[in-house]
């Protein structure tokens, strides 16, 4: 767990959508930190519901939380009123009848409720905020929500067989990880360190190689922006928070011995190497 006082959360937002109900969905949510700056994450499924798409958000958005700082008490709100009161009203009911409902039926997505359950607590404090009102946040949600409808009904490309850890996907074909699993999963040296290998995400360029522990890892999937760890200066390295070359997040891979680390990424200022040049690999051996 990374505690920073830089990333107190003041609120969150989430958001679901859905075309075709059941049909391509998407989630939005939008995470306020205390010092004027917000992160957003999304993600998409081919078949699903509105209900689903808006439950997804909602533990997205915790997950995010609980790997943060789940002590610190959050805001979040929702234009669902079924996740509304589903969590603060109906749950308990559910649980007191083996997620049944009054009627005795089974409780629509009890795998999603459960989740969200687990992730609850007295520190969360869950607010309805009216949709398609004008606030800013919500509407924001909204329009994450329905461009991962727009994802979701792309043609999808099949992808090299590797591990995939992604944040934002809600994909029943990806391996869904918590971060804690993650690095659970992960094969660190006697040093407490892995190999991190930077690619460009839309060209395939390997731009550079450096070294992550669990640490760096973790900040690097909360905050989307590459961190790794300095063995020179034994310490957190933020990549271009002085140079302004800032490393941005589009997918996290681990390899099939989990002990190696693929960040396909979007590199600000097309500058990886600190010598200047887009990649360190400019030295090829003839």
């Amino acid at each position: 767990m990374v505690k920073a006082n830089s990333l107190k959360i003041t609120s969150i937002y989430t958001d679901g959508a859905c075309s075709g109900n059941p049909g391509a969905g998407g989630w939005g949510v939008v995470i306020n930190f205390s010092d004027g700056t917000s992160r957003e994450l999304g993600g998409s499924n081919a078949q699903t519901t509105n209900n689903q798409m808006e439950l997804a958000g909602a533990i997205a958005g915790l997950e995010f939380w609980q790997e943060l700082d789940p002590e610190q008490s959050v805001q979040l709100f929702t234009d669902s009123k079924y996740v509304i009161d589903g969590i603060t009203k109906w749950i308990k009911g559910w649980k007191k009848n083996s997620w049944q409902t009054s009627s005795k039926q089974p409780v629509k997505n009890k795998e999603l409720w459960q989740s969200l359950d687990l992730l609850n607590s007295a520190k969360v404090s869950w607010h309805w905020v009216q949709g398609h009102s004008g606030d800013r946040d919500n509407e924001r949600c909204d329009a994450i929500a329905r461009n991962e409808i727009s994802k979701a009904n792309q043609p999808h490309k099949p992808e090299i067989s590797q591990n995939r850890f992604e944040t934002r996907a809600v994909d029943s074909s990806l391996e869904q990880l918590t971060v804690k699993q993650l690095l659970t999963k992960l094969k660190f040296d006697s040093n407490g360190l892995i190999p991190a290998i930077a690619q460009d995400d839309q060209d395939g360029t390997v731009l550079m190689m450096a070294w992550m522990n669990a640490e760096s890892i973790t900040l690097t999937i909360q905050t989307r922006e590459v961190h790794y760890w300095s063995r020179s200066r034994s310490e957190l390295w933020h990549k271009g928070a002085t140079s302004g070359h800032i490393q941005k997040v589009k997918h996290f891979y681990y390899d099939c011995d989990a002990d190696a680390v693929l960040i396909k990424i979007e590199q600000v200022g097309d500058i990886a190497c600190h010598t200047g040049v887009r990649s360190c690999f400019f030295n090829e051996f003839k």
